[in-house]
């Protein structure tokens, strides 16, 4: 067990009077005023200080000896009212003194919380042995097997809160000993393994000045690891806010996790599969004593209480500090929502809906009553009942289904399968290590080679030199000097790097060599204008990786293997802790080989090839054979060619002391190839016949990460591979950093090459090298620095889709000049000509759209009107086209028509009007009422605890007059909207300010004539404000996508809270995101957006469409009226969609949602005015939110 914690006054830190500084509103945190009311506080602090009026006035004037106020304790009480049907503790401890020195007060929260008695004793106990245990009889035996069949339990995870003694918790933390607490953990937690990732932004950790990258953060997120802000009023009370987001951060590895300075100094969760609690717990007995046994060196030793167990933050979790939770499949269960209470509140456990169907997460908390082991062990025997509740449910199912089909007489009908959920994937079995080899003298290394690299005073003149780095030091010579006496951890120099490209004019490319991974910092300011130059990563810009290859979509995407003859994907790696081949000493080189053979041999079944000539690999003194080069040849000929690695040109210095320690790996199925120490340490290939870019690239990876895994595990010197914060993986070349991937895809078309503009169109567009190959084509695709390894296998398969589909169209003679059908200069074709109203319609009896139905009963309209056009010369056939090109379903008809001006609305009204009618109950006499005062929105502040109410977002669009709608715009017409509404939106100003970004390969807009980069495409494709071009056949034959992606695009704020689309289905379209639940702030936003827009518009003769009748007027006719879409985004743990989906009816609302995520949004937007609609939302949240509250009350845990 880990040590008692030291006496709080003893390690105090230093300074007691300086402590951080309060949130700024609220309660004070250094001297306690007067108590305020507390009448209408719910959190048990409250009800202490309530109860015990005279308690306050003993408390208020202490301090611990870290200068810990009672008011900093109680702020968070003070500050957030709480609820009375869920109570907070409403008090945290600003150091281990608080909970003796405010004693009185934290007694009785904890008691009351905890539901034990005042001086009650926690019970301590983490041995590991006896978990899966339980008592009987007098002695431990085994328990009942939680999960017999491993059907059920997906898996389990435990979590543990811990803080060191004397030292002062997170309310009271300054930076300086936040900094100091995370350069110690992180510390010791590498050498548990993984690696560790400050939060974005934290400038405090050294090996990662600016935190992790966005790749980083995107992995741990989509892993749902990623700690952010706090936002909520309770933690920004309680000070977890400050100084954010410095010291703190996230370690990983394959399935541990640890959080360090959030709401506690450490917390760590190991997570098994399956129902191993007892690895789980020993994971996390093992990772914890392993941290207090490495930092005790330091004088860290866990905080702890001889009463009260761990002590934490929050006096919620003191006692063991830790929570154990289970995520189980319950199909049969799962409709048994009274059963599972009702085991619930028997086993004291949570049980709450996880995201995926069926699937449950179990949740033992209560932590100062139970040991540690008590509560893994109680988790362990509620799920074991679950699980057989599970079985009874699913044998009567069985049973009932048996007997009904018995009844129907059908014996094979409707056969229950006996398997209601997928066992788990069966684990591979460990590959078996190589053979033992004889052993045999290791053969002396070849002498070093003497090269001078010492720096001359100055360069020779590079003004005629062809490299990037011959370029970037003509332009700067000041930058040489600057460089060129620094040396790396490793002692490599500048010369090392430069000496090739100074030295040959004629060499292109980058014309650097890295020789360790230290270059890339120490000589940043050289390697970051060469990257640039090479690839056109912006310095500044951080490279996102991202291998998580469960991203990449299942399947070829429609590819066949008639259309691939073969792909193949090579990744570079070079490995931390040992310079690069360009530098390393034969020892280096050798260790490297020695340890990528061995794990290779035990990844990938295969043999290792030196080099003829190399005498450094024991089991192959001499290199491979003249045999074995030839067998090599042929066996993978017909796909990779000579495997014999090339030697370097004389005089690089990659090529020195060649060929020793240089190899190849082949495996026996001839698809995988791996080059050793040829100018990075690793080069991997991996080729397929066929069209499965997904599997060769997933490959791959898989083998690569074994190696990665294996050398760091076989060598001391070795500590992965050599990565950067900002540049991705680390390469000997700098212009090939980032993903360091390559795709080469061989394709059949025949058509396709006979048209070299579409070939052209191919490398311009993908970014790809294209070479003709008899009847097709192989193109090559370097992934650069900037865009992740998931995204680059998209990329690539992405291009080799638009081949295929180039070349399937042309094969049956359709046209692609304009790429596709619809985003061309015209709609799609259809069954009817948008320029032309035919004389007879076509046979509608089997059309599914409004329209369709009202010429079929009243063909004499469309007779009367054929021959109509609008004030824009627009036809009837434009505005009918897609009823009649799609025929629709049945089930869920569309209206068929748009409006393609604002004219048509009275010309075609023997159309409009009756399909206004019927699909929106807004007759000929109605009329809509425009109402955007914000005053009179209700719901200031809905949801003041922050759990319920994640999101509110509000967007409408609005249409300029005298300008027809999307669908009949002409390129100009469309260039001038991009015009109007871009110069108006660029003169907001303050927190509305932002840019545009045109659709990319748009190039209508002339400060960014190409259209917005690569890397603004992701960042706004990462924040869900992108649009692209329209799939369905209804918006493609609307006309909405004619000269796709021509003067469209995004108008996006600085502050990332709002966002407008240009020329997409609307002129322009506004969103405006709130990020909490106050309906009125995001409202006022939104009209204060639109009325500077309409101001600005106006200035250029340019007004919105607007009837009296119908509102703000659209092409898409379901959204005139207001335009405007409310969606509040909610998180509701126990009231299910079904009573959700009940209130909304009520208030004529939409209610989607999937688990215990719940979409709340207005159905109807003519007829009610755009207050009405917020309003109804806010109204029908008060009865949801009234409901979750109070099932949370029922549902929560009860203590014993």
């Amino acid at each position: 067990a880990p040590p008692a914690a030291a006496p709080a006054a003893a390690g105090a830190d230093s300074g007691a009077a300086e402590l951080p500084p309060a949130a700024e509103d609220g309660f004070p945190v250094d001297v306690c005023p007067e108590l305020p009311d507390l009448s209408e506080h719910y959190s048990y602090t409250a009800k202490v200080l309530q109860d015990e009026p005279d308690l306050y006035g003993r408390l208020r004037s202490l301090t611990t000896s870290n200068g810990v106020t009672l008011a900093r304790c109680i702020k968070p009480g003070m500050d957030s009212k709480g609820h009375s049907m869920f109570r907070i503790a409403g008090l945290v401890a600003g150091d281990a003194e608080s909970y003796s020195v405010f004693g009185p007060l934290f007694d009785k929260v904890i008691a009351l919380r905890h539901k034990v008695e005042v001086d009650c004793v926690h019970p301590h106990d983490m041995d590991a042995s006896k978990v899966g245990k339980t008592r009987r009889g007098g002695r431990m035996v085994p328990s009942d097997p939680v999960d017999p069949d491993e059907e059920y339990v997906i898996s389990v995870e435990i979590r543990a809160r811990r803080n060191f003694s004397g030292k002062r918790l997170p309310p009271a933390m300054l930076r300086s000993q936040r900094r100091e607490i995370e350069g110690k953990v992180a510390k010791s937690l590498l050498k548990i393994g993984g690696d560790y990732f400050p939060v974005r932004g934290s400038t405090s950790y050294a090996a990662k000045p600016q935190g992790m990258s966005e790749g980083e953060q995107a992995a741990l997120d989509a892993e749902g690891l990623l700690i952010t802000e706090p936002d909520a009023r309770l933690l920004i009370s309680a000070g977890l806010a400050a100084d954010w987001p410095d010291a703190r951060g996230v370690w990983k590895d394959e399935w541990n996790a640890a959080w360090v300075n959030y709401d506690d100094h450490l917390s760590v969760a190991v997570t098994k599969g399956g129902a191993d609690l007892e690895g789980a717990f020993g994971g996390l007995v093992g990772i914890l004593h392993s941290l207090e046994t490495d930092l005790a060196a330091d004088g860290f030793t866990f905080m702890k209480s001889d009463r009260l167990g761990y002590l934490t933050t929050d006096p919620t979790f003191v006692g063991s500090g830790v929570r154990a939770t289970a995520t189980v499949l319950l199909p049969f269960m799962s409709s048994q929502p009274k059963e599972l209470k009702a085991l619930s509140e028997e086993r004291q456990v949570t049980i709450t809906r996880a995201a995926e169907e069926n699937t449950w997460r179990v949740t033992c908390t209560e932590s100062m009553q139970y040991s540690a082991v008590e509560i893994v062990n109680r988790l362990g025997a509620a799920v074991t009942e679950l699980v057989k509740l599970e079985n009874v449910r699913k044998r009567e199912t069985q049973l009932l289904q048996k007997q009904k089909t018995r009844e129907e007489e059908s014996v094979q009908a409707g056969a229950v399968d006996d398997k209601v959920a997928a066992d788990s994937d069966a684990k591979p079995a460990a590959a078996e290590s190589p053979a033992t080899q004889a052993a045999a003298p290791e053969p002396a290394a070849p002498p070093v080679p003497n090269i001078d690299f010492s720096a001359p005073e100055s360069l020779p003149d590079l003004a005629k030199h062809q490299s990037a780095v011959g370029k970037v030091l003509a332009k700067n010579s000041g930058l040489y000097s600057a460089l060129r006496e620094l040396k790396t951890g490793l002692n490599s120099s500048l010369m090392q790097c430069i000496r090739e490209g100074v030295e040959d004019a004629t060499l292109t490319g980058s014309g650097m060599t890295v020789v360790d991974e230290h270059c890339y910092d120490v000589f940043e300011a050289l390697v970051n204008q060469v990257v640039e130059q090479c690839t056109g990563f912006p310095t500044g810009s951080n490279h996102p990786v991202d291998l998580n290859v469960a991203k990449l979509p299942e399947g070829t995407l429609g590819l066949e293997d008639s259309d691939v003859r073969f792909v193949q994907v090579e990744m570079r790696r070079n490995f931390s802790g040992v310079r690069f081949v360009g530098a390393a000493t034969a020892d280096e080189r050798r260790e490297v080989e020695r340890v990528v053979a061995r794990a290779l041999l035990g990844a990938v079944e295969g043999d290792y090839y030196p080099q003829t000539g190399s005498t450094s690999y024991a089991p192959k003194p001499n290199g491979m054979s003249a045999t074995e080069a030839e067998m090599l040849k042929s066996l993978t000929a017909s796909m990779f060619g000579d495997l014999v690695m090339p030697a370097h040109r004389a005089g690089a210095i990659s090529a020195e002391q060649w060929p020793d320690a240089r190899g190849v790996y082949a495996a026996a199925s001839g698809n995988v190839v791996v080059w050793v120490n040829h100018e990075d340490h690793l080069r991997a290939f991996v080729r397929r016949t066929g069209a499965d870019i997904s599997a060769a690239f997933k490959e791959l990876v898989s083998v690569v990460g074994q190696v990665g895994v294996g050398a760091a595990e076989a060598s001391p010197e070795i500590k992965g591979f050599a990565q950067h914060s900002r540049l991705g993986f680390l390469t000997t070349d700098p212009a090939r950093c980032g993903t360091a991937l390559k795709f080469t895809v061989a394709m059949s078309c025949p058509s396709f090459i006979q048209d070299q503009a579409l070939v052209d169109n191919l490398a311009a567009s993908y970014g790809t090298s294209v070479e003709l190959t008899g009847d097709g084509l192989v193109f090559t695709y370097e992934a650069l620095p900037g865009r992740s390894e998931i995204d680059a296998a998209k990329h690539v398969t992405r291009a080799a889709a638009h081949v295929r589909g180039a070349e399937r169209r042309l094969a049956r003679g359709a046209p692609i000049f304009e790429k596709q059908d619809g985003l061309g200069a015209e709609p799609l074709q259809g069954t009817i000509s948008s320029k032309e109203s035919p004389s007879l319609l076509p046979d509608l009896s089997k059309h599914h759209s409004d329209v369709a139905k009202i010429l079929r009963e009243h063909p004499e309209v469309y007779a009367q009107l054929k021959d109509v056009r609008t004030a824009s010369g627009s036809t009837l056939a434009r505005c009918i086209k897609p009823g009649i090109d799609v025929k629709g379903d049945a089930r869920m008809p569309q209206p068929g028509i748009v409006a393609v001006d604002e004219s048509c609305f009275t010309v075609f009204a023997q159309l409009f009007d009756p399909i206004m009618e019927r699909r929106l109950q807004h007759g000929i006499a109605a009329q809509h009422t425009t109402d955007l005062a914000a005053a009179k929105v209700r719901g200031d502040v809905l949801d003041r605890s922050g759990d319920y109410i994640k999101q509110i977002s509000f967007r409408t669009g609005r249409n300029l007059r005298g300008l027809p709608l999307a669908g009949a715009l002409d390129v100009l017409q469309r260039r001038e909207l991009e015009r109007v509404l871009v110069r108006s939106l660029l003169h907001l100003s303050g927190e509305q300010v932002g840019d545009y970004f045109p659709l990319r390969d748009s190039t209508s807009y002339v400060p960014k004539p190409n259209g917005m980069s690569e890397e603004e495409e992701k960042r706004l494709e990462g924040q869900q404000c992108l649009f692209h071009e329209p799939d369905s056949k209804v918006a493609l034959s609307a006309g909405v996508g004619r000269h796709w992606p021509d003067a469209r695009g995004v108008f996006y704020s600085s502050c990332k809270d709002w966002f407008a689309w240009i020329n997409q289905e609307d002129h322009v379209k506004l969103t405006v995101v709130e990020k909490s639940s106050n309906f009125k702030k995001g409202f006022t936003r939104l009209v204060g957006l639109l009325e500077h827009l309409e101001q600005f518009v106006k200035e250029q003769d340019f007004e919105f469409m607007h009837s009296d009748r119908f509102g703000y007027l659209t092409s898409d006719i379901t959204n005139l009226g207001t335009g405007l879409r409310v969606a509040v985004s909610l998180h509701l743990d126990h009231v299910d969609s079904d009573q959700v989906a009940e209130v909304c009816k009520g208030y004529d609302l939409v209610c989607t949602g999937y688990g215990f995520e719940t979409s709340v949004s207005n159905k109807k937007v003519l007829g009610k005015s755009e207050v009405q609609i917020v309003n109804d939302l806010v109204s029908a949240l008060e009865e949801i939110l009234k409901m979750e509250e109070a099932a949370a009350s029922t549902a929560g845990p009860p203590c014993a």
